[in-house]
């Protein structure tokens, strides 16, 4: 039994032998002398590529604020201009209305009946047309649930 101890004992001693580097001592110092001579070399190659690299994302930062910035400029500029056509457009349609009233107006009445039933007749296409007007602009009568409202109230 006391040489199975010894057998035991022997291949742990080995085993941790085996752990320890076998390479001369001399070796060791002479890598970290080549790390410190690579290491200043390539301090300015890395110095230069991070250099290179905020270059690049600054210059990136400086695009993507100018877009932004144009961007917003864009859309203020659209908000004015559809402000301001809205309007345009509403009352060139309102000037077609205009125009069959100022029609109605130029009728003589005293021409008879017929005339008369024209004029009604033509009055009801330009309160359709009117009503059209106001539907493609979204402008909506309001009905009151409650009666007239007077201001003297």
């Amino acid at each position: 039994m006391t040489t199975g101890k010894k057998e035991n004992d022997r291949p742990e001693a080995e085993a941790y032998e085996s752990v320890t580097p076998e390479s001369p001592a001399s070796e060791i110092p002479q890598e970290s002398e080549d790390a410190p001579e690579d290491a200043p070399a390539s301090e300015p190659d890395e110095l230069e590529t991070l250099r290179a690299e905020n270059e690049s994302l600054r210059d990136e930062f400086l695009r993507a604020k100018a877009e932004a910035e144009n961007a917003r400029k864009r859309a203020q500029t659209e908000i004015t201009n559809a402000r301001r056509f809205a309007v345009e457009g509403f009352a060139g349609e309102l000037l077609n209305v205009r125009d069959s009233l100022d029609l109605a107006r130029a009728v003589d009445l005293n021409e008879g009946d017929s005339v008369v039933e024209r004029v009604v007749e033509g009055l009801e296409l330009t309160l359709r047309q009117l009503d059209s007007v106001f539907e493609r602009f979204s402008v909506y009568e309001i009905v009151l649930k409650t009666p007239k409202i007077t201001p003297h109230y």
